[in-house]
């Protein structure tokens, strides 16, 4: 009589092995042990833990002639062994967790999960370690942008400051350049005004010039010289002093200090004016005077000063020095005394 469940085993125990692995265990632990009498006479055949085959005779007599035969059996002959009972998984079950939980396996296990957990601590260590390293690097590195950055920023700031001082300076010199430039342009051009307004000053001032001396001397006759002036200018000259003095001398040399200028007066434009020499005159004029003349004896000297303002405010003067020639009619310029000039007169001898 045939098991039930033969021939069904092995391809399930071939196509899933890894879900019933334990299966697999338990059908091998199930079959009977070879030559293995059972107390009761069942012919030895006892299953895994005690239990009776459930095989029947006849599959024990093909197991046994099988096994008689050398172990040669045909594919007609085979059986699979039967399938496992339900209640033998526990059981295995049991067995491995009381193999587990036994010093034979805990001891390495717990040896291993020692070394293993070293190792990880080795690893864990050396990761740290790293990382600390690491962690200094990107702190140094981070140290040292930020020198370069704070040396960066100063230079900057230097080179910033530099340049503001380069444009300040720049500047103030562009400023004084141009403060130079208008200065001096001011300054040329007050020059030129002052000289245009000097030049028309110039033009439109009062001139006192001496003009001569009259009249001739005449035989018999009284003389009393007088020196004329004239203005020049296009302005009349106000506040004018005229001083005019006479003085025989057999040659030219220091003359007397000058008498006083008569009262002031006004001389307009091309206007003539004259003045009474000092000191007085000469009553009448005999032979005797004229041949000393001739002969240059004795020189007549006439000289004097006028002294005047401008319209524009400023003052003048002019001196001036005649002598006789010997024809009794005409005068010369003495070496010196002819002289003029802007101001108060010098107070000097004529000689």
């Amino acid at each position: 009589m045939r098991a039930l469940y033969a021939y069904y085993c092995t391809p399930i125990i071939r196509a899933c092995q890894e879900v019933f692995l334990w299966y697999s265990i338990i059908s091998q632990d199930s079959e009977p042990k070879m030559n293995e009498i059972d107390p009761k006479g069942n012919n030895g055949q006892i299953a895994q833990g005690g239990a009776p085959s459930t095989l029947p005779a006849e599959s024990k007599t093909q197991n046994h002639e099988s096994i008689s035969n050398g172990g040669r059996t045909d594919q007609t002959s085979q059986r699979p062994s039967p399938p496992i009972k339900p209640w033998k998984i526990k059981e295995t079950a049991v067995r491995w967790w009381n193999f587990i939980k036994s010093p034979d396996f805990t001891n390495p296990a717990i040896a291993i999960a020692t070394i293993a957990i070293a190792i990880a601590t080795v690893f864990t260590w050396v990761e740290v370690h790293s990382g600390g390293k690491q962690t200094d690097k990107i702190v140094t590195a981070s140290q040292s942008i930020k020198t370069a950055l704070e040396t960066s920023n100063t230079q900057s700031q230097e080179a910033l400051n530099k340049s503001f001082d380069h444009a300040d300076d720049a500047l103030k010199k562009t400023l004084k350049q141009g403060q130079d430039a208008m200065d001096g342009s001011n300054k040329q051009s007050k020059i030129a005004l002052d000289a245009a307004i000097q030049q028309s000053q110039l033009d439109q001032r009062a001139w006192i010039v001496w003009r001569g001396i009259g009249p001739v001397p005449q035989l018999d006759q009284p003389w009393e010289p007088q020196v004329h002036f004239t203005n020049t200018g296009r302005t009349p000259a106000k506040n004018v002093l005229l001083s005019c003095n006479l003085v025989p001398l057999d040659k030219e040399a220091r003359f007397p200090k000058e008498v006083a200028p008569d009262s002031p007066t006004i001389l307009a434009p091309n206007d003539d004016q004259f003045c009474i020499l000092k000191p007085m005159t000469i009553p009448k004029v005999n032979q005797t005077f004229l041949d000393e003349v001739s002969t240059a004896i004795f020189r007549v000297y006439i000289y004097g000063s006028a002294d005047y303002f401008d319209v524009f405010g400023k003052e003048h003067w002019l001196t001036f020095c005649r002598v006789m020639q010997p024809d009794g009619k005409t005068w010369s310029s003495c070496k010196t005394g002819n002289d003029t000039g802007d101001g108060k007169k010098p107070e000097k001898p004529i000689n």
